[in-house]
């Protein structure tokens, strides 16, 4: 399969609270939720731009936006229907952490406490009522980016694959901080999330170019009204 363009992928409204976030909330039993249709559309392009078991996608946000991790969540939702396999979704914007309030857990162990050493990135993964979803927690506020472009972030990549079909990382904005293009870098793909109506082109064809610069795999664009 050729490697399909940013700009040449479906641009896709995503609206609305996120299910997956309530439903992580409840106590057995567990019912899934439903996932609204233009996330499984994305999921679908997802899974069909990164072919194979054992993905890390990054799902960026241009720049601050509402909700992200929500729309986040909704996602990894749509990937464990479509592809019948264990997700994590793991809050990479230790600058600004929510995935920890969004499911009710504590904000460490977590992501900076692995790359750290400080603890196993087994003791850090967290369970969810959905079986198939397990969150990682960003770990302690930082400021600095050294950490994401440390080796261990790499070796935390191949071992996540080994225990789940996709990974799914809510990295800081794009333009805020060089965090999205470190992480990039060792990703399998990359999912750039848009302002509909705020975000410019021109904004957009400048993170093409410089994600293709270090030969990162552009997935596609994702549009969130924000309300």
């Amino acid at each position: 399969m050729s490697k399909p363009s940013m700009m040449s992928l479906a641009e896709l409204a995503l609206r609305g609270p996120s299910a997956a976030v309530a439903a992580a909330r409840k106590k057995i039993p567990f019912t899934r939720p439903a996932v609204p249709d233009e996330v499984l559309r994305l999921a679908s392009q997802l899974v069909a731009a990164t072919p194979g078991h054992r993905r890390v996608v990054l799902w960026t946000p241009v720049d601050e936006i509402l909700n992200s991790v929500g729309v986040a969540a909704n996602l990894a939702q749509a990937l464990i229907e479509l592809q019948h396999g264990p997700v994590l979704l793991v809050d990479a914007n230790s600058r600004r952490p929510t995935l920890h309030t969004q499911f009710g857990r504590d904000l460490e162990p977590g992501l900076v406490g692995v790359l750290r050493n400080n603890v196993k990135l087994s003791d850090a993964l967290c369970p969810t009522a959905d079986p198939e979803l397990t969150v990682l927690p960003a770990g302690a506020h930082r400021s600095e980016s050294s950490l994401m472009a440390s080796a261990d972030i790499g070796c935390i990549f191949e071992e996540v694959r080994k225990g789940f079909q996709y990974t799914v990382l809510q990295t800081p904005p794009y333009f805020a901080y060089v965090d999205a293009t470190l992480l990039a870098a060792r990703a399998d793909g990359v999912v750039i999330v848009a302002k509909s109506g705020k975000t410019r082109k021109a904004q957009l064809n400048q993170i093409k170019r410089e994600l293709e610069a270090v030969n990162a795999h552009l997935v596609g664009v994702a549009l969130v009204e924000e309300r």
